[in-house]
């Protein structure tokens, strides 16, 4: 325990002693080496924090902490512009706050101490020459965007005790082509991998939710695997929006609602299992998706909104159950001039119904050849 001091000023610091240690307010130096070795104590007192943007602007090439470190502030080191690498493996480092090195656009190097449990939001945006990164295993808390547009990164370890991937924690990363995603991750949130450019991606099984745009705008995802994920409930719309090369996708048997525009303008998706959970394929969910040729809506599916299948110029083959209570409007408008739609007829159902909402040009401007399926299929 020290005696408490504030607005001190030494060694061309100025800094204040807490209980704990001394924690770095301002950096005041003009006139200092390439290499900063930043003061490990100040009359015998370790160093124990260094304070919100006490560091900013800073013009070194290299920088060492205190071996006693073990907090780092909010935007500390931002706007660093000719920082290339920073070593924290070192120190007892515990906690980096938002935004602690946005901006240093020359940072290519970082080491983490195993100590650390804790990083902010914005940690790492628009550090445009970071390549690789690796988390240590003892981070439990990860704020969002911390690596927004870091557009070199292209390997990433991410910690292992994570459980949420927060929102646009690698929007804009547009060298991500490949991540394995912790085991434990239970939530991929908002934008976490928005506009990057993986190519393969598998959901860990105990995944339970996707957010909004997760996946959107990754031009070069060809396939998504669910690998066993007993609880995801939720894929939340635009999740893979406009992820023109992904061919092929089979929904968890756990989804009850396709949400809006999920799928849409996926323009080589031809091939979507959907399962028989699935109760409501929302608005555009899948619009726009060109190479899809055909479909099938089991008895679970009761709704089909606005512009579902709208301009699935490719679609030819619509299996469709009886028990459909509602379709909207431009749901299957702008397919295939010719199409053949499969009716699976049950005793509870209205074919007579459903069979008028396809004759609803305002729903379907197609012609199509009806087949009545009277016997229950066997769904796989």
């Amino acid at each position: 325990m020290y005696k408490s001091a504030y607005g001190l000023n030494k060694y061309g610091y100025t800094y204040n002693v807490t209980e704990y240690g001394v924690e770095i307010v301002k950096f005041n130096q003009t006139d200092y080496d390439e290499h900063l070795k930043i003061k490990d104590e100040f009359d015998k007192i370790p160093v124990v924090s260094i304070a919100k943007r006490a560091f900013k602007n800073c013009t070194a090439t290299k920088i060492t902490v205190p071996s006693t470190l073990q907090e780092i502030g909010v935007e500390s080191f931002a706007n660093c512009k000719k920082l290339v690498r920073i070593n924290l493996s070192n120190c007892c480092l515990k906690n980096i706050r938002n935004r602690a090195f946005a901006d240093c656009k020359k940072l290519s190097t970082i080491k983490f101490s195993n100590t650390l449990v804790s990083i902010g939001a914005g940690l790492f945006t628009n550090c445009i020459n970071l390549e690789k990164i690796k988390l240590p295993s003892n981070i439990t808390s990860q704020g969002s965007s911390v690596f927004m547009n870091c557009t070199k990164l292209h390997t990433v370890k991410l910690s292992a005790g994570v459980d949420v991937i927060p929102e646009f924690t690698f929007m804009l990363c547009k060298g991500l082509k490949t991540i394995d995603l912790p085991k434990n991750v239970k939530v991929i949130d908002t934008g976490a991998f928005t506009r990057c450019s993986l190519k393969n991606i598998e959901i860990p099984r105990n995944v339970e939710k996707i957010g909004h745009k997760a996946f959107s705008h990754n031009d070069y995802l060809e396939t998504v695997i669910f690998r066993n994920t007993p609880s995801i409930t939720k894929i939340c719309s635009e999740a893979f929006s406009s992820c023109t090369n992904l061919k092929t996708i089979d929904i968890p048997i756990t989804i009850e609602s396709i949400e809006t525009q999920t799928f849409y303008s996926c323009t080589n998706l031809k091939h979507v299992k959907i399962p028989m959970s699935v109760k409501t394929i929302d608005r555009e969910a899948f619009c726009e998706c060109k190479r899809l040729n055909n479909i099938d809506l089991w008895p679970s599916v009761r709704r089909i909104n606005h512009a579902a299948f709208h301009k699935c110029s490719n679609l030819r083959i619509i299996h469709v159950n009886n028990k459909i209570r509602k379709i909207e409007a431009e749901a299957f408008s702008c397919i295939s001039d010719n199409i053949k739609l499969l009716m699976h007829e049950f005793n509870d159902g209205d074919t007579y119904a459903v069979v008028s909402l396809f004759k609803d040009k305002h729903i379907c401007n197609s012609k199509f050849e009806l087949t009545i399926i009277p016997e229950e299929p066997t769904y796989l």
